[in-house]
């Protein structure tokens, strides 16, 4: 009966808190037959490196709300850093291994909402400045800044001309 008791208390615990069940796959479908690995991760975590080797898709899926402003972010480098930035995602699947990038480590973190705009990346092979990206059901533009940051800008509000302006690209 303990044990039993237990199990619901745990459940009850990850189903209204910040948590992320993230399935690690060696197909880049997240396809039910290349599941590698299951783990259940939330933002009081540290860095995570599980499965970092044989991963190549990983299906994230958000057991609390989606209006909790948290978000998984996968990194090349096996420390969470920032820099290494390859994809985030709060609900589906993403690739975590290519040609160009292989994933090391993962974090759940604190999604930056600063008004429309989304965080703020340094990564340049993830992001290039006119790509699209998706975030909470919205999508964005990558604007690329003169520091190298990569900034998200509502689609419908991107303007080439205006961009290049403020970005002092302009000639």
């Amino acid at each position: 009966m303990m044990l039993l008791t237990t199990k619901l208390l745990l459940l009850s615990l990850i189903s209204s808190s910040t948590a992320y069940w993230i399935q690690f796959h060696s197909d880049t479908k997240c396809t039910g037959d290349s599941l590698l690995r299951s783990h259940i991760s939330n933002a009081n975590q540290a860095c995570q490196t599980r499965s970092a080797s044989k991963a190549t898709s990983a299906f994230v899926t958000n057991t609390g709300s989606s209006d909790d402003n948290t978000v998984v972010v996968f990194y090349s480098s096996m420390n969470c850093d920032p820099n290494t930035a390859i994809a985030r995602v709060e609900d589906g699947c993403t690739t975590v291994k290519t040609l160009d990038f292989s994933y090391g480590s993962f974090n759940v973190i604190y999604a930056h909402e600063a008004g429309r705009d989304t965080p703020v990346s340094k990564n340049g092979e993830a992001f290039s400045d006119g790509g699209m990206a998706t975030y909470k059901g919205k999508e964005y533009k990558w604007q690329k800044t003169l520091n190298g940051e990569a900034k998200g800008v509502v689609t419908r509000e991107w303007d080439d001309a205006i961009v290049k302006a403020k970005m002092g690209m302009v000639r």
